[in-house]
């Protein structure tokens, strides 16, 4: 697999800058994988750490609760299901700035429900400020049965320990699809920024042509970065395993650095 001779070439320093029979096409598959080996520390952290929680709906409820709210008395969240006993009516509460509804029956038009949680049958969903959805299904924060009807009944005491417990709920039942936002955003954010990295870098070494007859053109020398990113997406790996917000910093600068020496120690010998 090609993969695997690019990896083994890229540790190639002598003849790295002579290596111009490569696909450009396979060398920015090759790039973009090392990338994702570099950030693979962030991607567990975000893993482990649930992703960029929503927490503005748990701040909501510690600061204040909704105690004036009559919550429906026979509606119930078990099994992954809101099961309604046969209530049709939607219910609709506003705490803070963000609208609830419970029971909710039809098509909601996320560009008129903005800033609104929406309890369905099988799901519940975010809409934000700016109309994105967030859906999670089955209720997945809601591990145990829970009844609206025993918030209803609590004493003020009480009633303040179970929506601290319900807003939990809430942001636990986003859990997953929070980690594959996070993941797939950090991810993309990385690959974006260093492709914008290696094409300003390619652009800054076309300044070592100064004083050699036969130096890289543009598109070598993008190849050649490229292909020399093997050594940079292990030392960020490795730094980012003990410290994840370094790990992106850390190949920014080796691959920098890289790329100088060899041009530097081989530019001379092999481009003169």
């Amino acid at each position: 697999m090609f993969l695997i001779k690019y990896f083994k070439d890229s540790f190639n320093y002598k003849n790295i800058l002579i290596q111009k029979d490569k696909s450009l096409f396979k060398l920015l598959v090759f790039f973009i994988l090392m990338i994702l080996i570099a950030n693979f520390p962030m991607t567990y952290d975000a893993y482990k750490h649930r992703g960029s929680r929503l927490d503005f709906i748990i701040e909501d409820f510690s600061k204040e609760q909704p105690l004036n709210w009559h919550l429906p008395d026979d509606i119930k969240i078990k099994g992954g299901t809101l099961v309604n006993n046969g209530d049709n009516n939607v219910y609709v509460f506003k705490h803070k700035d963000i609208t609830y509804i419970i029971n909710n029956k039809d098509m909601i038009d996320a560009k008129e429900n903005r800033n609104t949680i929406i309890f369905n049958e099988n799901s519940i969903v975010y809409i934000d400020d700016k109309a994105n959805v967030l859906e999670g299904f089955n209720y997945k924060g809601f591990s145990d049965e829970f009844s609206f009807r025993e918030i209803n009944i609590a004493t003020e005491d009480e009633k303040i320990a179970l929506y601290k417990d319900f807003a939990y709920k809430i942001e636990k039942s986003f859990s997953n699809e929070i980690i594959l936002y996070t993941i797939l955003r950090n991810n993309i954010l990385q690959i974006g920024i260093n492709i914008i990295y290696v094409l300003i870098l390619s652009l800054f070494i076309q300044l070592f042509k100064y004083g050699y007859q036969n130096f890289l053109t543009y598109k070598e020398g993008l190849m050649f970065i490229l292909n020399s990113i093997s050594l940079p997406a292990i030392i960020s790996f490795v730094i980012g395993i003990m410290s994840p917000p370094f790990g992106p910093v850390a190949f920014q600068l080796s691959s920098g650095m890289l790329v100088m020496l060899v041009l530097l120690i081989q530019g001379k010998k092999v481009l003169a």
